[in-house]
């Protein structure tokens, strides 16, 4: 038997106590279940705790980005809304979904990423639009 045939073992014992526990919970929550934190129903098929991605081209005004700037490590998102929400440089993942339920051309998407409200997905339709969109500022701020 190899050296590290036991550690091998032993971390895929303990990934598969883990996926075993995620499954269970899975199947414990409420079917259609929402909240602050849940946009989006879970998806009935596909991998397992995997969601359903909404059509992000029929995003509520809040969810639809107007303008981001950046200043100090600090990403500041004006929504459609008309809110300004701030993001540390680590806390706002930026991402692209050029599929049919991405956003429009120039008009990125916000998501929630986390629980705690501190974390979240801005989405665009196309790499391209990345660099033009971020304003780097800090005027007024």
């Amino acid at each position: 038997m190899h050296r590290r045939a036991p550690i091998l073992l032993a971390a895929a014992a303990m990934l598969t106590a883990f996926v075993g526990v995620a499954a269970a919970d899975a199947q414990t929550e409420a079917p259609g279940r929402r909240g602050p934190d849940r946009m989006m129903p879970r998806g009935e098929s596909g991998m397992m705790g995997q969601r359903e991605m909404a059509n992000l081209k029929q995003l509520p005004p809040e969810r639809t980005v107007g303008a981001v700037k950046y200043c100090k490590g600090q990403y500041f998102v004006s929504t459609a809304a008309g809110d300004v929400l701030e993001f540390s440089e680590f806390n706002l993942r930026i991402k692209t979904d050029f599929s049919d339920k991405g956003p429009a051309q120039g008009k990125p998407a916000l998501l929630p990423a986390a629980m705690m409200g501190d974390r979240a997905f801005l989405i665009f339709s196309d790499p391209a639009e990345i660099s033009r969109a971020i304003e780097k500022t800090c005027e007024g701020k």
